[in-house]
Protein backbone atom coordinates (compact mmCIF):
# COMPACT_ATOMS: atom_id res chain seq x y z
CA UNK A 1 0.00 0.00 0.00
CA UNK A 2 1.50 3.23 -1.11
CA UNK A 3 1.05 5.89 1.61
CA UNK A 4 0.00 9.17 1.25
CA UNK A 5 1.77 11.98 3.49
CA UNK A 6 2.11 15.63 4.56
CA UNK A 7 4.72 17.80 4.27
CA UNK A 8 4.57 20.01 7.43
CA UNK A 9 7.61 23.14 7.46
CA UNK A 10 8.25 25.08 10.22
CA UNK A 11 6.35 28.51 10.58
CA UNK A 12 9.08 30.36 12.97
CA UNK A 13 12.85 29.23 12.88
CA UNK A 14 16.05 30.99 14.77
CA UNK A 15 17.58 33.20 12.90
CA UNK A 16 21.09 30.99 11.03
CA UNK A 17 19.58 27.61 11.94
CA UNK A 18 18.25 25.54 8.96
CA UNK A 19 15.44 23.39 9.98
CA UNK A 20 14.15 21.30 7.48
CA UNK A 21 10.66 20.12 6.91
CA UNK A 22 8.83 17.31 8.27
CA UNK A 23 7.16 14.36 6.29
CA UNK A 24 4.38 12.61 8.16
CA UNK A 25 2.63 10.02 6.69
CA UNK A 26 -1.52 10.27 6.72
CA UNK A 27 -1.81 6.56 8.81
CA UNK A 28 0.18 8.38 11.82
CA UNK A 29 -2.40 11.37 12.22
CA UNK A 30 -5.04 11.55 14.35
CA UNK A 31 -5.74 14.87 14.73
CA UNK A 32 -4.67 18.30 12.83
CA UNK A 33 -5.35 21.30 14.99
CA UNK A 34 -4.74 24.61 13.05
CA UNK A 35 -5.39 27.90 13.96
CA UNK A 36 -6.37 30.56 11.07
CA UNK A 37 -3.05 32.90 10.14
CA UNK A 38 -2.76 36.18 11.55
CA UNK A 39 -5.84 34.66 13.76
CA UNK A 40 -4.75 35.90 16.70
CA UNK A 41 -3.34 39.76 15.87
CA UNK A 42 -7.07 40.48 13.95
CA UNK A 43 -8.84 39.34 16.67
CA UNK A 44 -6.71 41.22 19.23
CA UNK A 45 -6.87 44.64 17.25
CA UNK A 46 -10.82 44.28 16.71
CA UNK A 47 -10.94 43.73 20.89
CA UNK A 48 -8.94 46.53 21.40
CA UNK A 49 -10.98 48.46 19.02
CA UNK A 50 -14.07 47.69 19.95
CA UNK A 51 -13.24 47.85 23.97
CA UNK A 52 -11.65 51.46 23.38
CA UNK A 53 -14.75 52.67 21.35
CA UNK A 54 -17.10 51.82 23.85
CA UNK A 55 -15.15 53.24 26.53
CA UNK A 56 -15.22 55.91 25.15
CA UNK A 57 -19.06 56.18 24.16
CA UNK A 58 -19.38 55.02 28.09
CA UNK A 59 -18.12 57.97 29.52
CA UNK A 60 -19.99 60.32 26.61
CA UNK A 61 -23.08 58.91 27.69
CA UNK A 62 -22.23 59.41 31.46
CA UNK A 63 -21.25 62.74 30.85
CA UNK A 64 -24.03 63.86 28.90
CA UNK A 65 -27.03 62.40 31.72
CA UNK A 66 -25.19 64.34 34.09
CA UNK A 67 -24.92 67.52 32.34
CA UNK A 68 -28.33 67.25 31.11
CA UNK A 69 -28.93 71.40 31.61
CA UNK A 70 -27.58 72.25 28.14
CA UNK A 71 -23.95 71.37 28.22
CA UNK A 72 -23.55 68.49 26.24
CA UNK A 73 -20.75 65.36 27.00
CA UNK A 74 -17.21 65.48 25.58
CA UNK A 75 -15.11 62.87 24.11
CA UNK A 76 -12.04 64.69 24.68
CA UNK A 77 -11.52 64.44 28.12
CA UNK A 78 -9.42 62.80 30.78
CA UNK A 79 -12.22 60.38 31.52
CA UNK A 80 -12.29 59.18 28.41
CA UNK A 81 -9.18 58.58 27.40
CA UNK A 82 -8.84 56.06 31.14
CA UNK A 83 -11.99 54.78 30.15
CA UNK A 84 -11.08 54.15 26.28
CA UNK A 85 -7.75 52.61 27.40
CA UNK A 86 -9.29 50.38 30.38
CA UNK A 87 -11.84 49.29 27.74
CA UNK A 88 -9.11 48.75 24.80
CA UNK A 89 -7.14 46.66 27.30
CA UNK A 90 -9.91 44.39 28.38
CA UNK A 91 -11.01 44.21 24.66
CA UNK A 92 -7.86 43.11 23.40
CA UNK A 93 -7.68 40.79 26.01
CA UNK A 94 -10.65 38.37 25.21
CA UNK A 95 -9.65 39.09 21.67
CA UNK A 96 -6.80 37.19 21.83
CA UNK A 97 -8.24 34.38 23.78
CA UNK A 98 -11.12 34.26 21.03
CA UNK A 99 -8.35 34.61 18.60
CA UNK A 100 -6.28 31.96 20.37
CA UNK A 101 -9.10 28.92 19.26
CA UNK A 102 -7.57 26.34 17.00
CA UNK A 103 -9.60 24.26 14.72
CA UNK A 104 -9.50 20.45 15.16
CA UNK A 105 -9.48 18.52 12.03
CA UNK A 106 -9.81 15.01 13.02
CA UNK A 107 -8.19 12.31 10.58
CA UNK A 108 -8.33 9.49 12.65
CA UNK A 109 -4.99 7.72 10.49
CA UNK A 110 -7.94 7.72 7.52
CA UNK A 111 -7.24 8.37 3.92
CA UNK A 112 -10.65 9.14 3.09
CA UNK A 113 -10.71 11.51 6.26
CA UNK A 114 -8.03 13.19 5.10
CA UNK A 115 -9.68 13.98 1.84
CA UNK A 116 -12.56 15.19 3.22
CA UNK A 117 -11.10 17.65 5.42
CA UNK A 118 -8.38 18.63 3.15
CA UNK A 119 -10.14 21.31 1.42
CA UNK A 120 -10.47 22.75 4.79
CA UNK A 121 -6.87 23.05 5.54
CA UNK A 122 -6.24 24.74 2.70
CA UNK A 123 -8.57 27.06 2.87
CA UNK A 124 -7.06 28.00 6.09
CA UNK A 125 -3.52 27.89 5.46
CA UNK A 126 -3.28 29.64 1.86
CA UNK A 127 -6.19 32.17 2.14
Amino acid sequence: MNDTFILIKPSFTFPGKITDPHQINISDIDLIQIREKNKVRRSTAMGFAVGVASGVITVFAINSGLNSIGKGGSFFNPQSVVFGFAGGLAGAVVGKIIGSFKINLPINRNQAQYQKEKKRLECMLFD
